[in-house]
């Protein structure tokens, strides 16, 4: 498990806590305002992952009571929106969940930006002041972690930044395009896969761009337009060609073969998607994939009969 996962999973104060939301926690003496804020972050951020949702809005509200008029840090702005976001999505509000995951999106490329700067100008360096505050405050003396260290920030950058620029990037394009924002979906997709290629190596690389541009395909598919969903199916399968054969990506590439046929299917090119079909069908029997490969019977079934 990453480092922040840890420290919200094992050091995140319990709920019992909040019996008087306005009371002890929230007036600790002795203890930072920021230690404080970041702590009832983490305690709303594994109250969600535990589907807790009552719980999670509790850690939240608290959370923002404790900053009062102050935001605490840039990157607990940011993840504060993202957990809000998500937390909406999961309770099936879209539209506010999109315009949180929206803004924490912007806002940790803000905190990129602000890393690429302090990269280049040691006297601008503030992520990591950011970084030694949240790891300072979600960790215990028995942890004994050095929230300052060159390493903490290492692992911060690959484990939590890389990670959540395009976790949260494919969230927006997801959610955007089931609600037919094409133009947002395609305005992240067009920022992130650019970053992403610059930051990683293959084949973390092409597993990640494939997977932006999977998201967009199902985006286009939301918004019918089948021919730039077939386009961005085509270029996740180029992302993943020279990795066939390891792990399970000869699965991942049957799933974007299946979508890429039911574009040609759509668009009337029965015959193509046929072909597709029958190549995906041996591709996840090979595999073991039984559901997978019943789903493409019945859509050939569907399209000799139909189409």
């Amino acid at each position: 498990m990453a480092l922040i996962d840890n420290l919200i999973e094992y050091n995140a104060p319990g709920v019992g806590v909040l019996t008087d939301p306005a009371g002890q926690f929230l007036r600790q003496e002795g203890d930072p305002t920021s230690r404080r804020g970041w702590q009832a972050w983490a305690a709303a951020e594994r109250a969600r992952r535990h589907h807790e949702h009552s719980e999670c809005k509790q850690w939240l509200q608290t959370a923002l009571k404790i900053a009062g008029d102050d935001e605490l840090s840039p990157l607990w702005r940011t993840e504060m929106l993202v957990t809000s976001g998500r937390l909406e999505r999961a309770e099936e509000e879209p539209a506010v969940a999109l315009e949180h995951l929206y803004a924490g999106w912007e806002s940790w490329l803000d905190v990129w930006n602000a890393f690429q700067e302090g990269a280049q100008d040691p006297e601008h360096a503030v992520v990591g002041i950011w970084v030694n505050d949240m790891v300072g405050s979600l960790a215990d003396e028995d942890d004994r972690i050095d929230s300052g260290s060159v390493q903490v920030m290492v692992t911060w950058m690959s484990e939590r930044m890389i990670h959540q620029l395009h976790e949260v990037g494919c969230e927006v394009i997801d959610l955007a395009g089931s609600l037919g924002a094409i133009d947002v979906a395609q305005e992240v997709a067009d920022t992130l896969l650019p970053l992403v290629s610059s930051v990683t190596e293959p084949p973390s690389r092409l597993m990640l761009t494939s997977r932006v541009r999977l998201d967009l395909g199902n985006a286009f598919q939301n918004v019918e337009r089948t021919e730039d969903a077939i386009a961005s199916f085509e270029a996740a399968i180029e992302d993943l060609e020279p990795i066939r054969g390891q792990g399970d990506i000869d699965v991942r590439i049957a799933r974007l073969e299946f979508n890429r046929a039911n574009g040609l299917l759509s668009l009337g090119r029965t015959s193509e998607a046929i072909t597709v079909y029958d190549r995906v069908m041996e591709t996840f029997h090979s595999h073991g994939e039984r559901e997978a490969e019943l789903r493409v019977r019945y859509a050939k079934q569907y399209a000799l009969e139909h189409g």
